[in-house]
């Protein structure tokens, strides 16, 4: 009862602290009370007790130059000497709320503080315990390349810049592409830094359970893991915290399609299914090990539940939006790209093929294009949106860097509209969003869908496969709209009817902005108070 009053009047937390300029024993409770009257001349009642039948109150109040405690602590501060006073319970009670509004507003704006004093109460008022102090460890599968888990990965190192980040394969490369990754210690094991190894990951995947079980975590408080393999695994001591953001099952193991198409050959089935047993086991008992999982969508939490028999806590992952004041959204007519007159609804390819010239000629063809930006792997679909474009004449642009690189590049030789760009830097992407029509994103079984969110934070639509995670990035009619099956008909007759023009490239940002990275990091941690706090009560 008494860190439930704290915690709802300025989410502090008790236990002795330490404030400059203040001596005695005191809980962070008190000390902020002496610090909102420092800042603001007003008095802070915090209280410190409630007993429902008697309305028997206890308070720490500060008033004028006096301090005053009803836990009866001597404490001295500007040399005066505080004693304990009484005050009718249901008065302190009313004022406490009103004076505490006031205090709050003024104590964070910090007035009349010196710097240590200002962290501390912009600390009580942000968290109600110092995660600075925690020693942590930050666990992920793989940095050998880059994608949305990474960029999690590294949100979540903002919260703790100075713990290292253990890893399997790690190409040193990833670095000089990726900026964030420049200030991080990296640890991984020296023999799985080989070329080879690098190229053909997929060849060891039996080993990365041991890679990971071998880690010694015993000296940390608290280990984040972050993973969609085999990173969640990793072996911690009973006085350590363990943390999983899950950002799916593994997908290869649980019948979601993967990277590649092994799976589906017999003579790879020969090898794999006694492998994928002995491997669906260990990650069942894997993921019992974390005490608490966070996850990226409903819809992965779904397969947690029915995979795993645990529930998880939607925490939707960070994307990097620009700031409102910066945006600048293209005029929709502007960005039209297919003619005014709307082609009736067609099944037939070779039919939406044959009307595409129509819809198409040198009045109505402009610059702007539909845009890819995704992982070029096979289970990305990235062909379906390649085909659909190329034999519909239409503008497309393709960013991203994968396994099946090579396999599309060469099917885009077929197509003059489409345009292979590569691994593209996020300081160009802003440039590459501005002139896109919409964003196209074909996966199956996404597991959330961080790129349509990007897209919509750049002010431009989806188009996507109505699958998995996508239904809860997209507001159908107001930030996107969905095509029912993974063909390349289905998606062409989507991109015939679209109209830009019916998008709101605000109403796109402000759903964006409920995805935003601050957003991320604000959850995110207080997730951890949360947990830690639980954490510490059951092991006392």
């Amino acid at each position: 009862m008494l860190l439930d009053f704290i915690s709802s009047w300025g989410r502090c937390t008790v236990g002795d602290v330490s404030v400059p300029g203040v001596s005695g024993s005191m809980d962070k409770a008190e000390s902020l009370a002496i610090l909102a009257w420092k800042s603001t001349r007003v008095a802070l009642i915090v209280p410190l007790s409630f007993s429902p039948l008697s309305f028997g109150v206890g308070f720490s109040l500060v008033f004028g130059p006096l301090t005053i405690f009803s836990t009866g602590a001597e404490v001295s501060t500007e040399g005066k000497r505080l004693q304990p006073v009484k005050v009718t319970a249901m008065i302190k009670m009313i004022v406490s709320e009103i004076i505490f509004v006031v205090t709050r507003h003024h104590s964070s704006t910090s007035r009349g503080l010196n710097e240590p004093e200002k962290t501390f109460v912009r600390n009580c008022y942000t968290t109600g315990m110092d995660l600075s102090k925690l020693k942590v460890a930050i666990v992920h599968d793989y940095l050998n390349a880059w994608g949305g888990a990474e960029a999690v990965v590294a949100a979540i190192h903002e919260l703790f810049p100075r713990s290292p980040v253990y890893t399997s394969l790690y190409d040193p490369l990833l670095k000089n592409k990726v900026p964030a990754m420049l200030s991080w210690k990296v640890i991984s094991p020296d023999w799985l830094q080989g070329k080879l190894l690098l190229i053909f990951p997929k060849y060891i995947t039996f080993i990365f359970p041991w890679v990971f079980e071998s880690f010694d975590l015993s000296s940390y408080d608290l280990v984040i893991s972050s993973s969609a393999a085999f990173a969640k695994g990793v072996l911690t001591v009973p006085e350590t915290l363990h943390i999983n953001y899950c950002h799916t099952p593994p997908r290869f193991l649980y019948g979601y399609p993967g990277e590649t198409d092994k799976r589906t050959k017999w003579y790879w089935q020969l090898i794999l299914r006694p492998l994928d047993s002995y491997l669906r086991l260990w990650d069942y008992q894997a993921m019992q090990r974390p005490n608490n999982i966070v996850c990226n969508s409903q819809n992965v939490a779904d397969r947690i539940r029915k995979f795993y028999r645990r529930e998880a806590t939607v925490i939707y992952p960070p994307i990097d939006i620009p700031s409102a004041s910066g945006s600048s959204f293209p005029s929709a007519s502007s960005r039209t790209v297919i003619a005014s007159e709307p082609a009736k609804k067609r099944s037939n390819l070779d039919e939406i093929a044959a009307v595409a010239p129509l819809l198409r000629n040198d009045e109505t063809s402009i610059k702007p294009y539909f845009l890819v930006v995704s992982r070029l792997s096979a289970f990305k679909n990235v062909n379906l949106a390649i085909e659909a474009c190329g034999r519909l004449n239409l503008p497309l642009k393709v960013a991203g860097t994968g396994r099946d690189e090579g396999k599309l590049r060469e099917l885009a030789k077929s197509y003059p509209s489409v345009e292979m760009l590569g691994f593209v830097e996020d300081k160009d992407l802003p440039d590459l969003y501005a002139g896109a029509l919409a964003l196209i994103y074909s996966t199956v079984d996404e597991d959330f869908g961080m790129s349509l969110v990007e897209a919509n934070g750049w002010g431009k639509p989806v188009i996507a496969l109505r699958s998995g995670g996508h239904v809860e990035a997209i507001k159908e009619g107001f930030t996107g709209e969905f095509f029912e099956t993974p063909t390349v008909a289905a998606l062409s007759e989507k991109l015939i009817n679209f109209k830009d023009d019916h998008y709101s490239s605000e109403e796109c940002y402000n759903w964006a902005a409920k995805f935003s990275k601050e957003r991320f990091l604000k959850e995110f941690r207080e997730f951890i108070e949360k947990a830690w706090t639980g954490f510490q009560a059951k092991r006392q």
